[in-house]
């Protein structure tokens, strides 16, 4: 089980890579939120149950508490994929639009559900998304 001493510490190898020009690509940190999203993970997530991580531009914490492993991660974020970190072995998807994600994981849900899955699809967003219509209308569903 990963701790919030581990997700910082995956953070400050990436800025301080960033920092040093090894990353020469958007990368978009996180900080502050570490102990509410491991619990979030151990309460909600079930790999076995064939759940699924949507999220958005800074998800390198969804990312490592679905279950990547941090050298998949670390190597995605240095080939220039911080923002758009996808890893569907993992069951983990994300989309650098503002709001791009939302329709994506509602038919994704529907889809589950129509076919008897008991699965889940955790959707992460952040305040920006959260104000759009595309937002509102998503939850409706």
């Amino acid at each position: 089980m990963l701790t919030p001493a581990d997700l910082l510490a995956f953070e400050a190898d990436v800025a301080d890579r960033f920092n040093r020009a090894e990353i020469p690509y958007p990368v978009h940190l996180s900080g502050g939120n570490e102990q509410q999203l491991i619990d979030y993970f151990a309460a909600n997530h079930d790999p076995a149950r064939g759940d699924w991580i949507a999220t958005q531009w800074r998800s390198h914490y969804h990312c490592l508490l679905a279950g990547v492993p941090s050298a998949d991660v670390l190597a995605a974020i240095l080939a220039g994929r911080s923002i758009t970190l996808t890893f569907p072995d993992h069951r983990v998807i994300s989309s650098a639009i503002v709001g791009g994600i939302l329709p994506i994981v509602v038919g994704m849900a529907m889809g589950l559900r129509r076919s008897g899955s008991q699965a889940l699809v955790h959707c992460f967003v952040g305040d920006m998304t959260a104000m759009t219509g595309a937002y509102h209308e998503a939850t409706q569903y």
